[in-house]
């Protein structure tokens, strides 16, 4: 059920997406999104498609989301 989500995020976006941790655990998975840009806008908004995305699959129940931004300043 996993990899036909993250084959879509990867189709539609064009950014970075696999299983993360909790993959052991039955009926429950965790879900990685990366992208890069110089429009923090722009990232913004299209995280939020992609979990718009995964929410709007009828299949799944999202139980939670965290959007997290790092900058090049931030190393």
């Amino acid at each position: 059920m996993v990899r036909p989500i993250i084959a879509d995020i990867r189709k539609q976006f064009q950014i970075s997406a696999a299983e993360v941790e909790d993959a052991s655990l039955h009926r429950r998975s965790r879900l990685g999104v990366s992208a890069v840009s110089g429009d923090r806008l722009h990232l913004e908004e299209t995280l939020n498609k992609v979990e718009r995305l995964v929410a709007n699959r009828p299949e799944i129940e999202l139980l939670s989301s965290k959007l997290r931004i790092v900058q090049s300043t931030d190393f």
